[in-house]
């Protein structure tokens, strides 16, 4: 079974070439075009203690995924913090943020037809969203 099983519906074929052609500009070569798209969504926020560290992470997973063979590609989810918003009218945005970490994901892997998810979370709020945007992709 080919490793890039989703995305080769828009890296293969002549009529297919308007899609590769966008992929270039970040970084696709036409040797990459055979290889897993895997995508890396992080929290990765200044905002946040728990979050403000993990953009390490997302490095060294780019760097892992690409020694094994695939194409990493990253994008980021908003994070909301109850620390910084307890007592304010910013918890209302809390428990959504879960829900709206989940659809991101869901939206980064979906419309790029991506192979495989890695994705790095630092908290309470983004790891279950993590979690439920995995789910929902399967």
């Amino acid at each position: 079974m080919a490793l890039n099983r989703r995305s080769r519906v828009i890296t293969e074929g002549d009529a297919r070439a308007a899609n590769r052609s966008m992929l270039y500009p970040v970084g696709f070569t036409p040797a990459d075009f055979g290889k897993p798209i895997v995508g890396v969504p992080s929290g990765h926020s200044t905002m946040l203690p728990c979050n403000a560290g993990i953009q390490s992470l997302v490095d060294r997973a780019i760097e892992a995924l690409r020694a094994a063979g695939a194409m990493p590609q990253t994008w980021g989810f908003p994070t909301a913090s109850d620390g910084i918003s307890m007592g304010t009218v910013g918890m209302r945005y809390s428990l959504p943020s879960r829900e709206e970490i989940a659809r991101c994901i869901q939206i980064g892997w979906g419309s790029h037809q991506m192979d495989g998810l890695l994705c790095i979370a630092g908290c309470d709020k983004n790891k279950p969203g993590c979690v439920m945007g995995m789910a929902a992709c399967n």
